[in-house]
């Protein structure tokens, strides 16, 4: 069975489509649940599965799993570089020359906690927080 389109809201927590209620008793009845942040400006909307999901005061506040760092642009706007060989495609995805682990926290409040850790030091490298607008989808 494929993936559906359960709740919707902009960068504010405010609802654009479906109903937070069918999403939270989806979850409450095991539904997988997925994510799709809308970065805006930040960068194109990225897909995401949730491997912890919350649900406290009525809204649902989700972890998803760790990435490698990895970016479009050729300079990385967080420092690192992402330099590649000339015959990739110039706009490619790639991953950065310093990777990290990047993690995030959601809510259906709008909110976005990443926080970034070193793949061979182990150290904290950036943290930030920001409000998105993101699409939830459930699957049974």
């Amino acid at each position: 069975m494929g993936w559906k389109l359960t709740y919707a809201h902009d960068r504010l927590g405010k609802p654009v489509s479906g109903r937070l209620a069918d999403l939270i008793a989806a979850i409450e009845s095991g539904c997988e649940a997925r994510i799709c942040i809308d970065y805006a400006q930040d960068g194109p909307p990225i897909y995401r599965d949730l491997t912890a999901l919350w649900i406290k005061e009525g809204q649902v506040y989700a972890q998803s799993p760790p990435v490698v760092s990895c970016c479009f642009e050729n300079v990385y706007v967080g420092g690192d570089t992402a330099t590649v060989g000339p015959d990739y495609e110039g706009t490619g995805l790639r991953f950065l020359d310093n990777p990290y682990y990047y993690f995030e926290i959601v809510s259906t409040r709008g909110d976005v906690d990443k926080s970034r850790w070193g793949i061979a030091d182990h150290k904290l490298r950036r943290r930030n927080q920001g409000k998105f607008a993101m699409r939830w989808f459930t699957r049974e």
